[in-house]
């Protein structure tokens, strides 16, 4: 659920006017724990498995008693590897200044554990599709006067 506390209020007080037998109302995907009260019903977020702040959030409830206990296992390890990325621009005649230019810059990235490379501008289009960088996802955005030699004849 998103939006304000007072949205939540409203939305919960709908079901229950709505649904009468409803006496608790769970919703995730903002990854924060939270529980509302109100005199006839109850909302539970119980936070969140992936993408949690500091460990795997969950929540116990016991409908005797009501009580509500949240807690969180501790991450054993990064559940993603990190993101590496490189970003490069202007690069537009480095092959005619230095040939040796994208050999070199590829293992750099590969030192650092770049899987993705950004480039932000002033690209030749003989540049594109370079066998130094057959190892990496590249990702670029040509000038509209130019036109990208790896392009379907459909004119993507």
């Amino acid at each position: 659920m998103a939006g304000s506390e007072a949205d939540l209020i409203k939305t919960m007080n709908l079901i229950r006017r709505d649904h009468d037998f409803v006496r608790w109302l769970f919703s995730g995907h903002t990854h924060h724990q939270v529980y509302k009260q109100s005199h006839l019903i109850n909302f539970v977020n119980p936070g969140a498995v992936e993408s949690s702040f500091e460990g795997y959030e969950f929540a116990v409830i016991n409908t005797d008693t009501e009580e509500i206990a949240f807690s969180r296992i501790p991450k054993t390890k990064p559940l993603k590897e990190p993101l590496k990325v490189g970003v490069i621009s202007d690069s537009l005649n480095i092959s005619d200044l230095d040939s040796s230019f994208w050999k070199n810059l590829a293992e750099e990235f590969k030192k650092y554990n770049v899987k993705h490379i950004i480039h932000c501008g002033n690209l030749a289009e003989r540049d594109i599709g370079i066998n130094e960088f057959k190892d990496f996802d590249v990702h670029y955005n040509l000038l509209p006067d130019q036109k990208n030699p790896n392009a379907l004849q459909t004119g993507i």
